[in-house]
């Protein structure tokens, strides 16, 4: 079947959603009308706009709606003026049969305002949330298990939303969670799925769609851990399999703009699976329309897989409209993206690209700061107030400070004389400093260059003391990696944006230099004669490589950039330096993935998944 067919299957099904209900209410505001209250004098915030949409559930029985499915949603709401607003939007806008919302007396239904900037059409105040602490009634609970027992046998699949995150349960009561799973055990060819922001450890059998934080706590509960890792991703390829085992079902784990990992323990299924890049306005509701893309894919195809690159393709368009988003068949179709899947190959080594060209390599290019060394580890930290100090002439001054955070973000892995050509620029830019006291991007790169050495030194000393060994400044696994690579007869090259008499002065030390027979590259200080990008333009026309011939790995995005530029394979180490520390750096997992790396990993521990996957 292809996606039109897929499509025009969905109207067929009847979906029930049952869970915790919310009215989303988008006030925009005119910052220019705002004026003083005469009575506190606090500036007042003008709402001239508004919108209503369903929320929780109630969102996920809108998308299901709208993708064509016969949509019931069983819930509850307060008997007030949101909870009338709610209803009216169900029922007239998203053709939800009247009898299945439930009014509770004397409740507050739940509402979340957010207080949009009108200009803008962005949030840049905090929400205002109306929320209900109180348990549902008996009378409530009793009309709710009615409701189920009639409707369950007449569906084809059954969603549950268990969204509230206070203490005491919201919709999905004891009472009701031990009838789902009755009727999950006595109707065992439909499809239950469950969303469950603090409680999925109760629901046994069911498929879960935790995002990746959830599925951390999800792990702790039913492990009774206090696991707190630094990447989610890993975490779930290493656990998935036991959680699934766990609750006797499969797992979609999502993880935003990063994709889905489908675990299926009794099926031995790990598939990491790639979302569609999209320009994101407003990533509100994302779960919920790829939850209602899921289950009526699952429902026409059977097939797990395509199943959640259709609903990875429902919730990017989602994310492209404000609010939670409006998402039809036609719309799906009109902007279908193919995506690729993996399978798992290591928790720690993340694949990207599903279309990598293996088994061409022959040359060889690493990164070295972060990459191999962690001589230099906290150069930010050395380079950041060196650069404010320079700009401001040592005064407090959070924009600036702002400023340079984010430059040396982007500019990581490039020549520190480029840097310091960019320090020079925001020191005219800002102000601070009159501009015959400006000096130019060399007086500033010796005066880095002298802070970080001095920080070097100290280190060098540590290992020649026997304080430490010298592997000890090396990224994990780094030297047996070079080792064999070097056996199996690759030519390798070290590149870096650090001083050429640097760099071979901290390979030498870390006796990883006989390595490089392609070379030691680092900056000089006319930046016409190097740069990464031109050591790997040279490598290229020397050798007469084509593209998947040569593999780059690095820690920042500009080797990264600069690999892919040429065709070539990027792998991107997302290290985490601190001493004597090893495994993820979440910090470099985005810069990389914005930067084009097909695969990251922590550190060279995953070196035999590296070789056998790229054939090398």
């Amino acid at each position: 079947m292809n996606i039109s067919q897929i499509l025009e299957e969905f109207p067929r099904f009847k979906v029930l959603v049952v869970g915790d209900v919310s009215l989303d209410l988008s006030c925009y505001y005119d910052p220019l009308l705002s004026e003083p209250s005469r009575e506190t004098g606090i500036p007042n915030t003008p709402c001239i706009e508004r919108d209503l949409s369903p929320g929780a559930a109630g969102n996920m029985a809108k998308n299901l709606s709208l993708l064509g499915a016969r949509t019931y949603l069983i819930s509850v709401c307060g008997d007030d003026g949101f909870g009338m607003d709610l209803k009216r939007i169900l029922w007239n806008e998203y053709r939800l049969p009247k009898s299945c919302v439930v009014e509770d007396k004397d409740k507050m239904t739940f509402t979340y305002t957010k207080l949009l900037n009108i200009k803008t059409r962005k949030e840049d105040k905090g929400r205002v949330d109306f929320l209900e602490l109180a348990p549902i009634s008996k009378e409530a609970e009793d009309a709710i298990l009615d409701k189920l027992k009639r409707l369950v046998p007449v569906v084809d699949a059954v969603i549950i939303g268990d969204q509230k995150e206070t203490e005491n349960p919201g919709v999905i009561t004891e009472n009701i969670r031990r009838l789902l799973h009755h009727q999950r055990e006595k109707y065992p060819d439909k499809l239950f799925i469950v969303d469950s922001r603090k409680r999925a450890h109760l629901f046994r059998g069911m498929i879960l769609k935790p995002n990746d934080q959830e599925f951390v706590s999800l792990y702790n509960a039913l492990f009774s851990k206090n696991e707190k890792p630094r990447e989610t991703m890993s975490f779930a390829k290493r656990y998935g399999f036991d959680v699934s085992d766990k609750i006797g079902a499969p797992l979609y784990i999502t993880f935003s703009e990063r994709g889905i990992l489908y675990v299926d323990a009794k099926e031995g299924i790990q598939k990491r699976i790639f979302t569609p890049t999209v320009e994101p306005v407003d990533v509100t509701g994302a779960g919920d329309a790829f939850l209602a893309g899921l289950t009526l894919s699952l429902l026409a195809t059977k097939d797990p897989v395509f199943s959640a690159k259709i609903a990875n393709n429902v919730a990017a368009i989602s994310v492209t409209r404000e609010g939670t988003g409006k998402v039809t068949p036609l719309d799906v179709k009109e902007n279908w993206q193919e995506l690729g899947h993996v399978d798992v190959v290591h928790p720690d080594m993340d694949i990207l690209d599903a279309y990598i060209e293996k088994g061409k390599v022959k040359h060889i290019v690493f990164d070295f700061d972060g990459t191999i060394s962690t001589l230099r580890e906290g150069w930010e930290n050395i380079m950041g107030p060196l650069m404010v100090e320079m700009i401001t002439g040592g005064k407090k001054d959070p924009q600036v400070e702002e400023r340079v955070k984010d430059f040396i973000e982007k500019t990581t892995g490039v020549q520190t004389i480029l840097q310091m050509e960019g320090l020079v620029d925001m020191i005219k830019e800002f102000g601070y400093i009159p501009p015959s006291e400006i000096k130019d991007a060399l007086y500033y790169k010796t005066m880095y260059r002298n802070r970080i050495i001095e920080l070097v030194k100290k280190r060098m000393n540590r290992v020649t003391d026997g304080e430490v060994p010298l592997d000890f400044y090396l990224i994990k696994g780094a030297r047996e990696f070079l080792e064999r690579l070097y056996k199996k007869g690759y030519i390798l090259y070290l590149a870096s944006g650090t001083d050429k008499k640097d760099v071979i002065n901290e390979a030498k030390f870390l006796k990883v230099d006989q390595y490089f027979k392609g070379g030691i590259y680092g900056s000089l200080d006319n930046i016409e004669e190097y740069s990464k990008h031109k050591v790997m333009q040279d490598i290229i026309e020397t050798n007469s490589l084509q593209g998947p011939e040569l593999l780059v790995f690095g820690d920042g995005p500009v080797e990264i950039r600069d690999s892919r530029a040429h065709g070539g394979i990027g792998v991107g180490v997302a290290s985490y330096e601190k001493e004597g520390e090893g495994g993820w750096n979440p910090d470099k997992i985005k810069r990389l993935v914005n930067a084009g790396a097909q695969i990251l990993i922590p550190d060279f521990s995953v070196a035999d998944p590296i070789i056998d996957y790229l054939s090398l």
